[in-house]
């Protein structure tokens, strides 16, 4: 059955027919156009006419109730003509623009692929300048400067250059080519390090960012590219931008680079002093969990939020207050760390007997953030002053965490009495303060009796826990899970109706901690149980252990802990591991050669500088170490039940210094039940064991 329509239109009904023809194509795909031989008849319609009705989506079973239905003695319309191949360079260069500019809506870069195809295949221009048409048409659209406006400024440029792998392949390589030579060329004018990046090179570098994350550039080149560009004073503005910018689209692809490349990178990067570029270094630094050495005369303002790279908002904020530096070329025997202040409020309304027993650093937005026993999760500012409390009524909160690459922050904890059929519960809030640190979700399973941690994956879209499972039979399974931090954040997603991924269920004992190897290895963490062993994991190799420190392969237990791993902790490198067990010991590994023999080894008979005289280290059990954030290569941090102290391991053996925190009274140390370094500030975090307060602690020289 067809339909036959004849219309005669004026010229000024033209649009008011376009738009009827899009009307019909929602209804069936079978609409032609024919040109009539009389004066009035309808025009072929246009070339952006003609792509919108193709584009149209075809018809659901059955009409709509509100479409009249045809009657059956008409027949139903042909199909519609193609709209006219390009026949001049100037036809060419105007339809390419005409589908390039649809790309603004991402949902039309399947239908928009497919008209380029055929405009490709049915011009009759040579082959050479029908391409040399596209790219002009290309750079036009895509580097319009229009698109750092609203609401263009939503979409940048990476739209636009998600239609590149889609060009037909005998023309795609020879563009591909072209565009990145364009690009590259465009970064590499010689420009003041003041240049205005917005408006000079911010969407040329978002543009080789997206062609590293589309792999037309392989990372490793463009790692050697923006070093290139780095060491030449006048081209470091648009390095520094376009290297912000491939850390936000490639974090987890520079995490697999060649780590010789990667460490020459950030070596030039580590050596640029200019004031100017001082903010974004530092957001760099942050998202890629690398510390910076500290330099003379260098100082590090806070770090822009993770979801917005400096250059993105154009010139960087004002800076905050620097962070304090440790010395250069520091006497390491001569370090310590001294109570320079100490957060507490009254107003926190935290009952009688509550204590902070965990905390988390954001060092995107310079908030710390506090959680324990009968008092909310508090939220600081480095000033000591409370931004935020977050109340989570009956749950102890065991553990925090923040996820960088969303800035989430992340916590677990256990109810005790139960909360209904519930014991334990992971709660995710946006870590951004402008946000209000609203819920984004939670996960609340009814046969899991405990989580003891939870840790953001880096490089993945997971986090992982450590939970007690408890069994049908009533026995427990003490399992590391992996859950999909998409799921858990999904509208009307109900927190009991989410199942790990995957579970690693190889720990006889209770799950006490992890650690997560970084952007240096996405997906690998380390974790230590109450069963005294310490195991490496890859979310990639399936749910068996990697490797297992301290144990040799005839071994039934752990040679180098003999009581509960407590703690453990990678360096920013991802080359050392450290643990910690209530059996006094400290042991640091080398990740790059799991053994059975730690690198260094620290305990009850080691010496420990202790205020200007030397004992054995009597600690009586190893609470925290942490490497991730210290100012220093090799210094790590350790709260023990017996006081803190500094442990350097850059040398042959370690070196113990306690720290000046003594209680109240002056006669004892002072317990901490969690610490935490401010990323390469050389400033330290301690929850006191003994109130609800955090002392903060500097490295300093005696």
């Amino acid at each position: 059955m067809k339909i036959q329509i004849e219309v005669d239109l004026e010229p000024d009904e033209f649009d008011l027919a376009n738009e009827l023809l899009r009307t019909l194509n929602q209804l069936t795909e079978h609409v032609r156009v024919r040109r009539g031989s009389s004066q009035g008849s309808a025009p072929t319609p246009t070339a952006a006419a003609a792509a919108a009705a193709a584009a149209a989506p075809p018809a659901a079973a059955g009409p709509p109730a509100a479409v009249p239905v045809v009657p059956m003695a008409m027949p139903l319309p042909a199909a519609a003509a193609p709209p006219p191949a390009p026949a001049t360079p100037q036809d060419a260069r105007r339809m390419f623009s005409e589908q390039l500019r649809r790309l603004g809506d991402a949902a039309q870069l399947d239908a928009v692929s497919a008209e380029l195809g055929r405009l490709f295949g049915s011009s009759p221009l040579p082959p050479q300048a029908l391409q040399e048409e596209f790219l002009e048409a290309f750079f036009g659209v895509a580097f319009d400067p229009r698109l750092l406006q609203p609401p263009g400024a939503d979409l940048g440029v990476a739209p636009y250059m998600h239609v590149l792998p889609r060009l037909p392949e005998g023309v795609r390589d020879n563009i591909k080519s072209k565009v990145i030579a364009k690009v590259l060329g465009h970064l590499n004018q010689k420009r003041a390090a003041g240049a205005s990046r917005r408006e000079e090179f911010y969407l040329q570098a978002d543009a080789f960012a997206v062609l590293s994350e589309m792999d037309f550039v392989g990372i490793d080149g463009a790692i050697q590219t923006i070093e290139k560009l780095l060491k030449n004073g006048e081209k470091r503005a648009a390095a520094i931008t376009t290297l912000g910018k491939t850390v936000e689209r490639c974090r987890a692809k520079l995490g697999s680079a060649n780590p010789a490349f990667l460490a020459s990178l950030f070596g030039v990067l580590d050596g640029v002093a200019e004031p100017a570029f001082q903010y974004d270094i530092e957001w760099i630094n942050n998202n890629m969990q690398r510390s910076r050495p500290q330099q003379p005369g260098v100082t590090v303002p806070a770090a822009a939020p993770t979801a917005a790279p400096p250059a993105a908002a154009g010139a960087a904020p004002p800076a905050a207050a620097a962070a304090a530096a440790a010395p250069a070329g520091p006497n390491r025997s001569s370090l310590w760390l001294g109570v320079t202040g100490t957060f507490s409020s009254p107003s926190l309304g935290a009952e009688p007997g509550g204590t902070y027993f965990t905390l988390g650093w954001d060092p995107t937005s310079q908030h710390l953030f506090s959680g324990g026993r009968d008092v909310p999760v508090t939220v600081w500012g480095t000033d000591g002053r409370v931004q935020k409390t977050i109340e989570s009524p009956g749950m102890y909160v065991c553990c925090l965490d923040v996820e960088l690459a969303n800035q989430l922050l992340l916590m677990c904890g256990i109810y005790d009495p139960p909360a209904g059929a519930y014991k334990s519960r992971i709660a995710v809030y946006d870590g951004r303060p402008n946000q209000g640190f609203a819920p984004r979700g939670d996960i609340m399973r009814q046969e899991v009796d405990m989580t003891a941690v939870v840790r953001a994956l880096p490089g993945t879209p997971n986090l992982i826990t450590g939970e007690s499972v408890r069994l049908p039979s009533g026995a427990f399974q003490e399992q590391i899970s992996l859950y999909d931090l998409n799921r858990v954040m999904a509208p009307g997603v109900a927190g009991a109706g989410i199942e790990p991924v995957m579970a690693f269920q190889e720990h006889k004992n209770l799950v006490t901690c992890l650690a997560p190897l970084g952007l240096h290895s996405p997906g690998t963490f380390v974790s230590g149980s109450r069963d005294f062993t310490v195991k490496i994991w890859d979310i990639r190799s399936g749910n068996t252990a990697v490797a297992t420190f301290g144990v040799q392969p005839s071994d039934i237990a752990s040679t180098t802990h003999s009581e509960m791993v407590t703690c453990v902790d990678v360096s920013a490198d991802g080359t050392m591991l450290l643990s910690g067990s209530l059996d006094q010991s400290l042991a640091a590994w080398d990740m790059r050669h799991p053994t059975a023999r730690p690198l260094a080894t620290a305990g009850p008979t080691s010496v420990c500088n202790q205020h200007g005289t030397q004992s054995q280290w009597s600690n009586h059990g190893i609470l925290k170490a942490v490497l991730e954030g210290s100012p220093l290569d090799k210094l790590a941090a350790v709260a023990t039940v017996q006081g803190l102290y500094t442990v350097d391991f850059s040398g042959a053996a370690p070196i113990i210094t306690a720290a000046a925190a003594l209680t109240k009274d002056g006669t004892a140390p002072k317990q901490y039940n969690d610490i935490r370094w401010a990323s390469g500030s050389g400033r330290l975090y301690a929850a006191a064991g003994d109130a609800v307060s955090i002392d903060v602690l500097e490295v300093q020289q005696m």
